[in-house]
Parts: C-alpha cells; structure tokens; sequence
C-alpha cells in the first residue's frame, strides 16, 4: 500500500495551493552534504506562491547558513496547516482516536537571490499580501528598510513535486466527516477558517 493512503491524499492542484497561499509559513529544510548522513538545517518563513510559474519564494537573514547550502539545490518546505484531535467520545465510543489535520509538502530546486531590488520586492509584496498596503511602512522608516534589505538573502524554489495531505475523514460516513470537521475548525486560528471551510466535506 502506498503511503499515505490514498483518502488522505489530495490531488487537486488548486486546492493545494489554496493551502499554501491560506498557511503561509512553511518549514524550510535543507540538507548540508550528499553522504547518506546529511545534517539538515530548518528554518520558517513566510512564503509567497507564484501559481503560474510554480514557484515559492521567500527571505531568510544573511547569516542563516542555509543560504550557502541550498543554491541550485533540492530543498524541502512543509506547510503545516490546522489539526485536531478526534475523540472517539465525539461518536459515542464507536471510533478510535485519531488526529485530522492538512498539511502541503513542497520540493524542488533553490535558486538564491542577492540584488537588492529583487529583495526589496520580496518584503514589499509579502507586507501586501498581509497588510494590503506595503507604503506606509515603506514611507514610515525608509533606512531601517534599507538595513532590513542588507541583512538578508531571497530565494526562490521552482515546483517540482507537490503533496496535499489533508486528513479529514474521508473514509468515514458523512456525518461522521462533518462532525470531525467541525471539530476541526473549532481549532483553526480565525484568519484561515474562510478557507478551511472550502474544504467542508459536502452531503
């Protein structure tokens, strides 16, 4: 059997990219050396995804060392989105426990930037995607900008293979679905139930 199952894998392009685009920061793991016995570096960062060339990108600081590792390299990102406990106490004893939750994994090859218009436009289009205007924090202190922009590398990461995996029942019958559902949304922060519920199993 492969794994995961195939109930819990989502194969639906746009959907998966709605998570990414919902969840926002990911994991970031890169390996340093190629012996079998890699040490792996992690770091989280805010993500932007450019659906039609199929890329991630984002900034870390200058002094992380991933930065020298992973250019023209294969890394990894996990987007780890809302989760649950299910009690069985939900269905009156009749489930076993489980866990629901959605979570996107990402890989593909790095490609780091240094200039800094290319920078500067990596913070400029992450604060509007978050704040929705980016200029008066631009305007507000435009040197503390510029110290930003110097201490930090961007980078992007061309798409090469993308895993939903949303576990949200769907073995189970509908009601059961639902109610693990709501339980799940129950937990979600406020910012993503929107999106959360268009993954709502339908009757």
């Amino acid at each position: 059997m492969s794994y995961p199952p195939t109930r819990h894998a989502e194969t639906d392009e746009a959907r998966i990219f709605d998570a990414i685009d919902a969840i926002v920061q990911g994991t970031l793991i890169v390996r340093e050396g190629r012996d079998g016995n890699d040490k792996l570096h992690f770091s989280y960062v805010p993500f932007l995804l450019d659906r039609d060339a199929r890329k991630l990108i984002g900034h870390i600081a200058k002094v992380n060392p991933q930065h020298e590792l992973m250019d023209g390299e294969m890394v990894d990102v996990v987007f780890h989105g809302p989760h649950a406990y299910i009690s069985p106490a939900l269905f009156d004893n009749k489930k076993v426990p489980t866990w629901n939750y959605v979570n996107v994994e990402v890989r593909g090859r790095a490609l780091v930037m240094h200039e800094r218009d290319e920078k500067l436009a990596i913070i400029r289009t992450l604060t509007e995607k978050m704040e929705g205007d980016a200029q008066p924090y631009f305007d507000a202190d435009a040197e503390r900008i510029e110290r930003l922009v110097n201490a930090i590398v961007g980078f992007s990461i061309d798409i090469e293979s993308l895993t939903g995996r949303f576990k949200l029942g769907r073995n189970d019958e509908m009601p059961v679905q639902q109610k693990a559902f709501d339980v799940l949304e129950s937990s979600t922060p406020p910012e993503l139930r929107d999106w959360l519920e268009s993954l709502r199993p339908a009757d």
